[in-house]
């Protein structure tokens, strides 16, 4: 007999086989009851592909769905090379997702067995909130019906657009520059609208740009986090991404003058104005340094000004600086509404009759009638109204956002130099989380603890553990009791001593911090060791919300920070977002990462 067949793991699904649930599915609904039941404990070590189809008499394909049919539910996990185990329980919740029962008894959407898995909350996508733009909308369309001259919506209007659409943009992105109008003409912008092109959204002017200065292998350089559509847009019109280091005020002049300096780059694309993913603003005096190298080097910046108007008091865009060697974007899909798709492009007279020869190659222009919606609201106040209805929203949703995750013990970085300290109890520095601790001498006696005691003794540590942060001042913590021996030997010091560094050239470790500007829809969560972005995502999605973890926003083989995106908009209620946060929060207070590191 073969000698891998008598040492394969032991579980085996009991199947009916009269009934009529697919037969994956019938799988993964046993191995979801036997982790209920303590059959299968945590960590336990699943029967390879190959041999549980051979035991169940199926195909390979129907043992693969069946597995990531668990996984989806959060039940397993696989490793490369090593195969697939049991996750270990979930910590329980402050409000149960899904409702209480004998068989679920701690509202865990991952043990529901047979019912349909519990919306996801989605807070990865990047929208701003609702805030009634559907009324104002049909008002300004019923205008529009109205106009004597409708038919020139309906006609071709030319590779850069209609001359009142682009006036509109050449005001909307003086107003952003801080230009004051030409003479005594209010209307009359200092921007000359034959410089402005119509687009349909800053993506899609994004693309208009890049493919009029460059060329397939051409260097693009790009801020060390940078906007996920350029990653896409560089992967399509085969382009190299060269990171530009930057620091909490975005990116470093000597990097990028280091770089401009090499000569192989034609663009460099950044987001100077609450940047995608990370939520910083770019001071002045940073963006001058920016405009005199991208002028001493000749080399344009791509400036994506796409949500320039959230801060009232954001700095002048770089264009402003040095707008012979800028091109400024900006639109409406944030400012205004996601599907009015409406961007404007200003380029230097120098470059405009390329970037209006790659529109009209690309898509001609945008339509005539979203552009026209666009004009409206910018010349009739509407978009100033839409723009103070989003901050107070963004406002409200951060006064949700902050106490959760204060009172989880993590700081709460405002803008640079401001930092809302936390109010509940922060976690140590030098010694894993107490509920953390509990989780690793769980996994240290699982030997001698049946898979239901160890169960127990996970939830009573990690309730009490969440019952300890609920209020009161940020006190030192206690000392750790004595860890025991397999602790110690993995790293972790005695009580009340300091866990030594392993290298001079090591960094110190990330402790968990939220960046969220005030007005701002998207937050930045820097995760502690041994948080994994791809693995708290992973975990969080098990758990009912989907975040973005931070490889999405690398554009070269490079290493990606711990940390994630949380998109604070696209919630659909405040008590949805609450629970959102409140779900990841506790994943940062009880770093089940930990416990498997252990193993």
């Amino acid at each position: 007999m073969n000698t891998a067949r008598k040492k394969r793991p032991a579980w085996r699904p009991t199947i009916d086989p009269g009934a009529s649930t697919p037969l994956y599915i019938a799988i993964a609904n046993q191995l979801a009851a036997d982790v209920a039941s303590g059959k299968l404990e945590p960590y336990a070590r699943l029967p390879t592909h190959r041999d549980l189809a051979w035991t169940l008499g199926c195909t390979i394909g129907t043992i693969t769905r069946a597995y990531a049919e668990a996984e989806r539910r959060g039940l397993v996990h696989g490793e490369v090379g090593r195969g697939t185990y049991v996750r270990p329980p979930a910590i329980p919740y402050a409000e149960p997702v899904v409702a209480r029962s004998a068989v679920n008894p701690m509202g865990d959407p991952r043990a529901v067995l047979d019912a349909a898995s519990p919306r996801l909350i989605d807070l990865a996508m990047n929208w701003p909130a609702e805030v009634g733009e559907d009324e104002l909308l049909r008002r300004t369309l019923l205008d529009i019906a109205k106009m004597k001259d409708i038919n020139s919506l309906l006609e071709f209007s030319g590779r850069a657009g209609l001359e009142r659409h682009r006036a509109a943009g050449a005001r909307l992105l003086a107003r952003r520059q801080h230009l004051p109008p030409r003479g005594k003409n209010a209307a009359a912008t200092p921007i000359d609208p034959a410089h402005v092109l119509v687009s349909a959204g800053t993506q899609h002017a994004l693309m208009v740009t890049l493919a009029a200065l460059t060329a397939p292998g051409d260097a693009v350089l790009v801020e060390d986090l940078t906007y996920p559509g350029v990653v896409s847009l560089a992967r399509l019109m085969r382009l190299r991404l060269k990171p530009i280091a930057c620091d909490a005020d975005g990116p470093l002049p000597g990097a990028f003058e280091a770089a401009a300096r090499i000569g192989d780059a034609r663009v460099f694309y950044m987001i100077p104005v609450q940047h995608n993913p990370t939520g910083r603003t770019i001071s002045e005096g940073r963006r001058r340094e920016l405009a005199r190298i991208a002028e001493t080097y000749e080399l344009p910046i791509v400036e994506d000004d796409v949500y320039g108007f959230f801060p009232q008091e954001a700095p002048p865009p770089i264009a402003a600086f040095a707008p012979e060697h800028v091109i400024h974007l900006a639109g409406l899909s944030k400012a205004g509404a996601p599907g009015l798709r409406i961007g404007f492009l200003h380029a230097p007279p120098r470059l405009a009759a390329r970037l209006a020869a790659a529109m009209a190659a690309a898509s001609w222009t945008a339509a005539p009638i979203a552009a026209e919606v666009a004009t409206r609201w910018i010349d009739e106040g509407v978009l100033d109204e839409i723009l103070k209805r989003k901050r107070a929203e963004a406002r409200r949703r951060f006064d949700i956002a902050a106490p959760v995750f204060r009172e989880a013990g993590i700081a709460v970085r405002v803008a640079a130099e401001q930092v809302l300290p936390p109010t509940g109890a922060a976690l140590p520095a030098a010694t894993p989380p107490r509920a953390a601790r509990a989780a690793m001498r769980v996994v240290a006696d699982n030997a001698r603890l049946t898979g239901a005691e160890s169960r127990r003794r996970l939830a009573e540590a990690s309730a009490n553990h969440l019952a300890a942060m609920k209020g009161g001042p940020v006190v030192a913590a206690a000392p750790a009791p004595a860890a025991p021996a397999s602790l110690r030997d993995s790293g972790w010091g005695e009580p009340g001593t300091v866990r030594p560094a392993t290298s001079s050239r090591e960094p110190a470790p990330q402790h968990a911090e939220l960046i969220l500007p005030v007005d701002c829809f998207h937050a930045w969560l820097k995760l502690p060791e041994p948080w994994r972005a791809r693995d708290f995502a992973s975990e969080a999605e098990a758990q009912g919300v989907r975040l973005t973890p931070a490889d999405a926003f690398v554009g070269s083989r490079t290493d990606a920070p711990s940390a994630v995106r949380l998109c604070l908009g696209n919630a659909r209620t405040h008590a949805e977002l609450k629970r959102a946060l409140r779900i990841v929060a506790q994943l940062l207070v009880m770093p089940l990462a930990a416990a498997r590191e252990v193993v």
